[in-house]
C-alpha cells in the first residue's frame, strides 16, 4: 500500500477545471479532502481515544479542517487460525491553502496518525447534503481512474438528475478530483445503516461508474481502492 500513497504524493494544486455551476456547491480550489485507513490491531478504542484527544485540543481545527468523519471496520485473516484485524477509517475536509500543513501533520509523526495503509488527497468539487449527519451511520470511500474527470463528473451529475442514485439513499456525498490533470475520481458517501447494501464496492455495477461495459470501453478505469466502515465520529464545523 505504501506505493499507492506515494502515487498521490505528487498531487497538483493547480485547481479543479471549470465546470458547470450545477455540478457542485463548493468553489473550486477552496477545499480539499483526504481519506486514510490505519491498522490498529485489536485496540481501536485506544486509537480513537488519541484521535478524540487531538480533536479536543483543536489539532484538526488549527489545520483548517472543517469536516471530519471516522469509522472502524474489521477483517479476518488466516486459513486455519483466524485473526481479527481492526482498522480505523478517516476522512478530513480542509481548506486547500493548508495542504502542505495538513500533509506534514498527517505524515505519521503525530499519534494516532501512524503510517497509513492508504492515503488519498483530492480537490473537492461537490459537497451535497441530503438527509444530514443525523442519518449517517456508515462511511464509504472509493477512488478510481477516469480518462477525463470533467466528462465523468458531467455524466455522474446527469445520472443523479435522472434518479440513478435515488436507491443509494445517501445522507451526504462528497466528490473530489484526485491529482487534477491525471483524471482520478474520489468519492465519499455517508449512509444510513439500512442503506449500506445499496453500494457495491467492487465498482462493477450501477450506479457509480456504469459497470463493466464502460470499463471495457475505456470510459472508466478499474478501481484503485474502496472502504466501508461503521461511523463512530462525524463532525462539521
Amino acid at each position: 500500500m505504501a506505493a499507492l500513497a506515494d502515487m498521490f504524493d505528487s498531487i497538483c494544486l493547480c485547481g479543479t477545471r471549470e465546470v458547470d455551476e450545477e455540478l457542485g456547491k463548493v468553489e473550486p480550489d477552496k477545499f480539499m479532502m483526504v481519506s486514510m485507513t490505519f491498522s490498529v490491531g485489536d485496540d481501536f478504542d485506544g486509537w480513537f481515544g488519541a484521535f478524540e484527544a487531538l480533536e479536543k485540543r483543536g489539532f484538526h481545527g488549527d489545520l483548517g479542517v472543517v469536516k471530519s468523519y471516522c469509522g472502524r471496520y474489521e477483517e479476518s485473516a488466516g486459513r486455519i487460525f483466524k485473526k481479527i484485524e481492526t482498522y480505523a477509517h478517516c476522512v478530513h475536509v480542509f481548506r486547500a491553502e493548508r495542504y502542505d500543513e495538513v500533509k506534514k501533520a498527517l505524515d505519521g509523526s503525530t499519534a494516532p496518525y501512524g503510517e497509513p495503509l492508504e492515503q488519498v488527497y483530492s480537490n473537492v468539487v461537490s459537497d451535497l447534503d441530503a438527509k444530514g449527519l443525523d442519518h449517517a451511520d456508515v462511511l464509504v470511500t472509493m477512488h478510481h481512474g477516469v480518462p477525463d474527470f470533467v466528462r465523468w463528473l458531467e455524466a455522474y451529475v446527469a445520472d443523479e438528475k435522472a434518479g440513478a442514485f435515488d436507491g443509494v439513499d445517501a445522507a451526504k456525498t462528497i466528490i473530489g478530483e484526485v491529482m487534477p490533470g491525471c483524471a482520478g475520481a474520489h468519492l465519499v458517501y455517508l449512509l444510513p445503516k439500512a442503506s449500506e447494501g445499496n453500494l457495491a464496492l467492487d465498482f462493477d455495477a450501477e450506479p457509480y461508474v456504469g459497470g463493466d461495459d464502460l470499463i471495457r470501453a475505456g470510459k472508466v478505469l478499474r478501481p484503485l481502492g474502496s472502504c466501508k466502515s461503521e461511523l463512530v465520529f462525524k463532525q462539521e464545523v
